[in-house]
């Protein structure tokens, strides 16, 4: 990435809003030879889900993504909040998390930045992954736009909370 300070001075934004909301912040996570950054997740009861939401927000500094190396990394992300569970039930009876792997980077060409914002995410029974992507340069935070037919319910709430924590 070009300016290292343009970069801290995000994390550490973005690390002061998660603490203060609530997030419990690990740093330098390895999973399945990738380093996570920071890996911030929030867990409590929600009565109208009769169970735990589980937000889980993973931060990669990256020199740069395009949409194939985004799913990839998506993918990675999704499977280490799956696995990281402390939860050993079927998901959505107890827990439904939420994973939200997000990519730092200077810029972002529009191809990508057009797919983020408009491609559905992977649908998963009882959790769901949004990708975003933070482009630091022009100061813009891109994620899915969109309203799957499918827990539609969920996804303003959801964007509320990326753009709430994730906001350059």
């Amino acid at each position: 990435m070009g300016n290292g300070t343009e970069l801290t001075d995000y994390l550490q934004k973005v690390r002061q809003r998660m603490e203060a909301d609530g997030f419990r912040i690990t740093e330098d996570v390895v999973y399945d030879g990738q380093t996570y950054r920071y890996v911030a997740e929030r867990k409590r009861a929600v009565i109208e889900w009769l169970g735990l939401e589980r937000i889980v927000f993973i931060l990669l500094p990256l020199e740069s993504v395009d949409r194939g190396r985004l799913r990839e990394l998506s993918g990675g992300c999704f499977k280490y909040v799956r696995k990281s569970s402390s939860t050993r039930l079927p998901l959505r009876l107890f827990e439904r998390p939420f994973c939200v792997p997000v990519a730092i980077v200077d810029d972002v060409d529009a191809a990508t930045a057009e797919a983020v914002r408009n491609e559905e995410p992977p649908r998963h029974l009882g959790a769901q992954q949004m990708p975003a992507v933070c482009a630091l340069k022009p100061r813009r935070l891109y994620y899915f736009e969109g309203t799957p037919m499918y827990s539609g319910v969920f996804w303003d709430y959801w964007r509320r909370i990326i753009v709430a924590e994730l906001s350059p």
